[in-house]
Order: C-alpha cells, then sequence, then structure tokens
C-alpha cells in the first residue's frame, strides 16, 4: 500500500516541473481537476477554459495521452491557474510591484537603489515580503 502511494506522489506534476512537460496523461489531468476542486481554483476558470480543460480530460481519456504541442500548451496555462496556491500569486503580485519600483528608480536615477532591487528580484523572501506589503496597503485604501 505504501509503494503505490509513493508511486502517484512521484507522478504528481509539481509547479516547478510544469514548464518542462510535454504531454499529459489521463490520470495526471484527473488528479489536477480534483486537486482544483478542492483548493476552489476551478470556480475561477472562464467557460472556455473549462470546457477546453474538459475537452482536454476525454481526448486523454480516449487516447492515454496528449502529445500535441498546441494543445499541451493550451493545456499547461490552464493548469497553471488550476495550480496555484496564494503563495504564487503574492509572489507574482511582489515581482510587479519589483519592476514598478525599478521603473521608479530608474526613471528617477537612483541607481543604487535600482541596483539592490535587481539583485533581489530572485528573492523568495524579498518577493513574499513585497506581495504582502503591497496586498495590505491595497486593502485598507
Amino acid at each position: 500500500m505504501r509503494s503505490s502511494a509513493n508511486s502517484t506522489a512521484s507522478t504528481r506534476p509539481t509547479f516547478d516541473k510544469l514548464s518542462l512537460k510535454n504531454s499529459f496523461s489521463y490520470k495526471e489531468l484527473l488528479e489536477i481537476r480534483k486537486k482544483s476542486y478542492r483548493n476552489g481554483n476551478w470556480k475561477k476558470l472562464s467557460l472556455e477554459e473549462k470546457a477546453m480543460y474538459k475537452a482536454a480530460l476525454a481526448l486523454a481519456k480516449l487516447r492515454g495521452r496528449i502529445v500535441n504541442f498546441n494543445l499541451v500548451q493550451r493545456v499547461k496555462e490552464i493548469v497553471e491557474e488550476l495550480l496555484e496556491s496564494p503563495r504564487v500569486k503574492l509572489m507574482r503580485f511582489g515581482r510587479k510591484v519589483l519592476i514598478e519600483k525599478l521603473k521608479i528608480y530608474i526613471k528617477s536615477k537612483q541607481f543604487e537603489l535600482a541596483k539592490t532591487l535587481f539583485f533581489l528580484r530572485n528573492d523568495v523572501n524579498f518577493l513574499m515580503y513585497l506581495g504582502v506589503s503591497a496586498k495590505s496597503f491595497e486593502s485598507i485604501g
């Protein structure tokens, strides 16, 4: 029983491995849909995205695996939305704030501050800090 749990955990696509995927199996798409039902992201999809995902799921059930490059790319975009966690959303928002601040610093010729922000652009903790502080400020005002 334990080996089957480990095998399913290893087949689940993580957010990091998603960019490297070039095919989706029926089992993977089914697990992603179940997870999106649980985390509530399924409700956030548009009707077109839901229809595309259901069609891809039906095709994968019929053929076993989706390998068409264009279809995989479109499904990959939907899967990214479905697997998105609050942490990823905050990091994305923090990256937007960072880019805005960089533009302001460069425009006002404060190159030392811009240089410091440029070096911190890949720091996960700093991006989380920017995202949380900007979201909390946004909710206040």
